[in-house]
């Protein structure tokens, strides 16, 4: 199993204002077409507002409501030992746009965020 991306899909309503889209998805999608390698080896997965995601964590079953999220693959070890990983019923994940950037560019080689 690859690492899982969960972003918001553009072009949602909150009642009958919008259309909205996510800025910290977008953060992310920018990363995505400076790099569309990433796309071959994460599996990007499009959530519809409200961000009510039901993510099955090994045998548990969990709801979040956080988007941008990625689920670290099960079988990955990641390269900075630094990161502000969470953990929930097994499953690592990261829920901070630039905390999912920065691992994404560690991780699998693409550059990083000038600070």
């Amino acid at each position: 199993m690859s690492d899982q991306l969960f972003l918001l899909r553009p072009g949602y309503f909150k009642g009958e204002h919008g259309p909205y889209y996510c800025l910290e998805s977008l953060a992310i999608e920018g990363l995505l077409s400076f790099y569309p390698e990433l796309r071959n080896i994460v599996t990007v997965h499009y959530v519809d507002y409200p961000k009510l995601n039901p993510l099955n964590f090994g045998k548990n079953f969990a709801k979040l409501q956080a988007v941008p999220m990625l689920l670290l693959s099960e079988h990955i070890i990641p390269k900075d030992k630094a990161l502000n990983l969470q953990q929930n019923n097994g499953a690592r994940f990261l829920l901070d746009e630039a905390d999912i950037r920065h691992y994404l560019a560690t991780q699998y080689g693409v550059a990083t965020a000038e600070n």
